[in-house]
């Protein structure tokens, strides 16, 4: 049962970011809370040449 509903949940999931875009453009973070694209890896990098310990991985797709 739990099986099931972490699939059906990880399928919406899946469906909601696939129809839902990136924030891309000019910043809103101090309106909405939100960071765009740009704006998430350019912290991305700021944590990983800060931060020796921190560093970028490519995602690996896991299949079910």
């Amino acid at each position: 049962m739990f099986n099931q509903m972490n699939r059906l949940h990880s399928a919406f999931s899946n469906i909601r970011e696939y129809i839902t875009p990136a924030p891309t453009g000019p910043s809103t973070f101090r309106e909405t809370g939100n960071i765009t694209t740009e704006e998430f890896i350019e912290a991305g990098d700021y944590l990983v040449h800060k931060f020796p310990t921190w560093s970028w991985y490519t995602l690996v797709a896991v299949g079910y």
